[in-house]
């Protein structure tokens, strides 16, 4: 979705599993990856995506942040689109891409890390007044894409939407 939504409304996208796959090549990295963890070195993370950002106006963050220690990150979020699929279609569809570390074990793992780190950032977002705009993601792709689309050109037009808010852990 993010990379659509670069290619068609022209805001870039960083993309933390890309840089993560791009620059933190060590075997210990890599053998977190492959068993579904995170990257271990959060701050290297941090410190990457913070240097992407700093490039452009307005970004799409595609994966980042992912827990709350990268909440420690000066970012500033102007809004979150939640793409929510359920677990099973989740599974699926990341087994049909293709992709070296997609293997039933390590999405497993990722799904679990999802629920025990990232999901509980929805909640700490709305409760610092983050929009936190939920798509239903078990739909068509043209809809998933439309209605992304439209929260984006719906906040766009919001004069609030330069400020952001800079995010952290409480």
């Amino acid at each position: 979705l993010a990379s659509m939504l670069e290619s068609t409304i022209g805001i870039t996208k960083i993309s933390s599993g890309d840089l993560i796959r791009a620059h933190l090549t060590d075997e210990y990295t890599k053998s977190e990856l492959l068993k579904g963890q995170m990257a271990p070195d959060e701050q290297k993370v941090c410190d990457l995506v913070t240097q992407e950002i700093s490039k452009y106006t307005d970004c799409i963050l595609d994966g980042f942040p992912r827990w709350f220690a990268q909440l420690s990150t000066q970012i500033h979020i102007h809004a979150v689109i939640y793409l929510h699929v359920p677990d099973e279609v989740g599974i699926s569809r990341l087994l049909t891409r293709g992709r070296y570390d997609d293997k039933l074990e390590i999405i497993d793992a990722r799904i679990k890390n999802y629920w025990d780190k990232t999901h509980p950032l929805l909640e700490h977002f709305k409760h610092i007044g983050v929009p936190v705009k939920m798509i239903d993601g078990n739909r068509l792709q043209s809809l998933v894409w439309a209605d992304a689309v439209e929260i984006i050109n719906d906040f766009k037009k919001k004069p609030q939407h330069t400020k952001g808010q800079e995010v952290k852990a409480n």
